[in-house]
Order: C-alpha cells, then structure tokens, then sequence
C-alpha cells in the first residue's frame, strides 16, 4: 500500500516546509497523502497535547495495512516518549509502519520493544533540546544572560554605579545597566527605584 507522510509544526523545530520536502523526497509525492498539524496562533507560546493532534489522529486511523507513515524524525511523531511508543503500538497493531526518514529506520510490529523505547526517548530528548533552545533565545533577544547569578560590584566601582543609578539623570537605565555589564533587575533589587536613594544610600543628617 502507499506510504503517507505525517509533518508537525513545533515553535522552534524545523520548518514545515524542510518537513515537507523530507517526506516528498521519501516517496511521498502526493499533496494530500501529506498529513500536517500546525500550530495554532493561540498556542504559538505553548506545547500542544497530543489529543490536539488531530492529524496525526486521521493518518493512523486512514492507514491500510502494508502502508507506512512517513516523518522526517521520529520526534515529529508525537510530544513525548509514551506518546510516540504509544502511535507506534496503534500503527504496528494495523499491520502497518513507522519511517523516520532522517535515521531510515522502520518502527512496525517486528521491531524489538527495546529499540522502540530507547529511540522514543532519544526524541523526546531531541524535543527537549529544541525547547531549551528556543528558551535560550527568547531570553538573548530581551537581553536576558543566562550563567550563574551576577555578583556584587567591585567595591572601588559600586559607588559611581549606584550613583549613576539613582541620580545620573542624563543616563538610561539600559544604559546604565550597559555600562556596568547588570541588568536592569538586578540594579532594581540593589539600589531601588531610579531617582530615589534606597535606604542603603542614604546618608545621615550631619549633627549640629
């Protein structure tokens, strides 16, 4: 029977368009034997359930016996490890296929549980990478570093930055930030709100 491809939209994975040309190269030529779930605008920020799958829900189902569902990895197949043994189980019990283009292994009732299991986990961790790199660049575009917590200044500097801070109108608080290589939140928890001395700087009234 014919192969079918399946494709998955993630926030930061493949496009769908590498996806596409993964499986047409595969053998999947026709448009509408490609099967694709997108991710919709609302939940462009989150994962998707796999109960929201509801292509991937269609090929399993549509599938005759003999035929295969093709992905460009195994990790477009589902959202995490038991959900992918779990769509390879409901393939495999229809007489049917799993192709992972990328590895050109086949996942169907002959192939060992073992191996089933640790290639699963092994895209679950693939997921995981992917989530962590995208976390990774949302926090560089808002200038967030990631590393170990910032420490304290230096002491011959942290009096010209704290007065930059709470006093030097003519400065940004991005540009102060700049200059002493923190962030805004951590001048924030140190000195206070800009234009006001925190209770750290305060100096006493002299005595009369």
């Amino acid at each position: 029977m014919a192969d079918r491809g399946y494709i998955r939209e993630t926030r930061s994975g493949p496009t769908m368009d590498a996806q596409e040309a993964a499986v047409r190269a595969a053998g999947v030529i026709r448009a509408d034997w490609i099967y694709a779930d997108r991710l919709p605008p609302k939940r462009q920020h989150r994962a998707v359930a796999s109960e929201a799958l509801g292509e991937r829900t269609l090929i399993v189902r549509q599938i005759h016996e003999g035929g295969r569902i093709v992905v460009p990895s195994l990790d477009r197949l589902g959202i995490s490890a038991i959900d992918i043994v779990r769509t390879i189980s409901t393939v495999a019990a229809k007489g049917c296929g799993v192709l992972a283009v990328d590895t050109g292994k086949v996942y169907d009732a002959s192939t060992p549980a073992n191996v089933i299991l640790d290639d699963a986990a092994e895209a679950e961790a693939a997921l995981k990478r992917e989530r962590i790199r995208k976390a990774a660049a949302v926090k560089a575009a808002r200038g967030v570093k990631g590393g170990p917590k910032m420490k304290d200044l230096p002491p011959e500097v942290e009096p010209q930055a704290r007065q930059d801070w709470l006093e030097n109108v003519a400065m940004s608080r991005a540009d102060v930030a700049k200059k002493y290589g923190r962030s805004t939140s951590w001048f924030d928890r140190r000195y206070g709100e800009r234009g006001m001395m925190s209770k750290r700087g305060r100096r006493k009234p002299a005595s009369t």
